[in-house]
């Protein structure tokens, strides 16, 4: 008798395992089983806007303008503009040491005025000596010799010539000393420093009279608040790759407004880096927006952009090992498993592109 009850748990026990070995190899769609007491979320499937966008914490403040002697090199003479001083555009902040030009101008236009004086000289003279030869001419016209008359003519025409080209190479020697006075002069170009813009100085680099400066030397800085800026300072690296052909905003005021990044050149972000400095991440704005220096704003830069798209909540889309993506279609209480492409997802939502309608009812992980 006990032989044949433990042969008959025996043959339950491996009935019981052929059965589940042989649901396991039919069933191929994942379930959802929730018992009748647990509660789930669900959402609906709508159209709306799927945003993929980062967003940075940034401020806004006047564009730095450095400022520079155009000359290659010079003295600094004087500055005319002291730390927090607003300028307006066009006005002179400095000025090189032009001693040496002045002299050089005073010299060359010495010269001139000598020549041309002397040359007014010389010429009287000839014309002068023309004038004699010609009562010599007409004393031998009157005494009809013929060989005096020749000479005589031969006499007023060379020095007619001589009249000629006292003036021609007079008037060389004046263009040449005016080309000299020309040149002293361009000697001053570039040794007025004036404003580009309107602002105020935040940075005064070079004050001292006497310092030697170059065309590279900044001397002094002014902020712009005319032309004003996005900037961001983060520990987040934001390189030109991340910024080129994106849709980039800032919250300011209430307001989104779009901005255009300043992008670095390769050379100038390489020598910043080697220089131990963290190049900054600028903006600049679109279009007109009322802000002051010091607003804070946030930076939105959208990756991607899908506008009044199908879309569902991102935590109700299941992706299988193999790829595919799927969600649960909630029909009373039934949860039918339904296959759905997908396309622009964001941290909230995802875009549907096939596989559900709208008003469809999907259930939602919790």
């Amino acid at each position: 008798m006990r032989r044949t009850a433990l042969f008959v748990t025996v043959l339950v026990l491996v009935l019981a395992v052929a059965l589940s070995a042989c649901s396991q190899t039919v069933t191929n769609v994942p379930e959802l089983r929730e018992s009748v007491t647990v509660d789930y979320d669900t959402a609906t499937a709508e159209y709306g806007d799927v945003l993929s966008v980062i967003s940075y914490d940034a401020y806004v403040c006047a564009t730095l303008e450095d400022v520079y002697f155009e000359k290659e090199t010079g003295t600094l003479g004087e500055v005319y503009v002291g730390l927090g001083d607003r300028v307006e555009a066009g006005d002179t902040l400095a000025v090189l040491d032009c001693t040496a030009y002045d002299a050089a101008i005073e010299n060359a236009q010495s010269a001139y005025n000598t020549r041309n004086s002397t040359l007014k000289s010389d010429v009287r003279k000839a014309e002068i000596n023309v004038e004699l030869a010609q009562l010599d001419l007409n004393a031998a016209r009157e005494s009809g010799d013929e060989q005096a008359i020749a000479a005589a003519e031969l006499e007023v025409e060379r020095l007619e010539n001589e009249v000629t080209q006292i003036e021609e190479m007079g008037a060389l020697e004046l263009g040449k000393l005016q080309q000299d006075i020309a040149d002293a002069k361009s000697e001053l170009d570039g040794t007025v420093l004036t404003a580009p813009c309107s602002g105020e100085v935040v940075l005064l680099n070079v004050t001292t009279a006497g310092t030697r400066v170059t065309s590279e030397t900044a001397i002094l800085r002014i902020a712009d608040d005319s032309r004003m800026v996005v900037q961001y300072d983060g520990s987040e690296s934001i390189s030109n790759s991340d910024l080129e052909q994106k849709r980039i905003t800032a919250i300011v005021g209430g307001g989104e407004y779009k901005l255009d990044p300043v992008l670095y050149e390769q050379a100038e972000y390489t020598r910043m880096l080697l220089a131990g400095e963290r190049p900054p991440v600028r903006f600049t704005f679109a279009e007109p927006v009322e802000a002051v220096p010091g607003d804070f704003t946030e930076v939105l830069i959208y990756n991607s952009e899908a506008r009044g798209v199908l879309r569902i909540p991102v935590n109700a889309l299941y992706t299988a090992e193999s790829g595919v993506t799927y969600v649960y279609i909630v029909d009373g209480e039934q949860k039918i498993y339904t296959e759905v492409s997908v396309g622009v997802r964001s941290e909230s939502f995802i875009e549907i592109t096939s596989g559900l309608e709208e008003g469809d009812v999907v259930f939602v992980k919790q």
